[in-house]
């Protein structure tokens, strides 16, 4: 059964229709015509508030960061080479 809609001839197909309330685990979200109502509004955006804020805090490293080498790690291991030096006599 499709919906009328005053002022437009086209009908709406129930099956698309967005539900003027919704029981979810935040409690009933209210909206008119898909657009939500005030206090929807504000319980959606502390709940969203709330996820990124557990999110910037779980993800955020303990510790601080290891510093980086001045050289990388297999210059820093190897042995070195001997040179002969410019001021030996030959």
């Amino acid at each position: 059964m499709a919906v009328t809609t005053p002022l437009f001839n086209t009908p709406i197909p129930s099956k698309i229709m967005t539900p003027d309330r919704v029981e979810t685990r935040l409690g009933t979200l209210e909206s008119f015509d898909g657009m939500p109502l005030e206090g929807t509004a504000a319980t959606l955006l502390e709940h969203l508030t709330f996820l990124s804020e557990a999110s910037r805090r779980f993800s955020t490293p303990s510790r601080p960061p290891r510093s980086k080498p001045s050289a990388p790690a297999w210059e820093a291991s190897a042995p070195r080479r001997r040179t002969r030096s410019s001021s030996s006599t030959s």
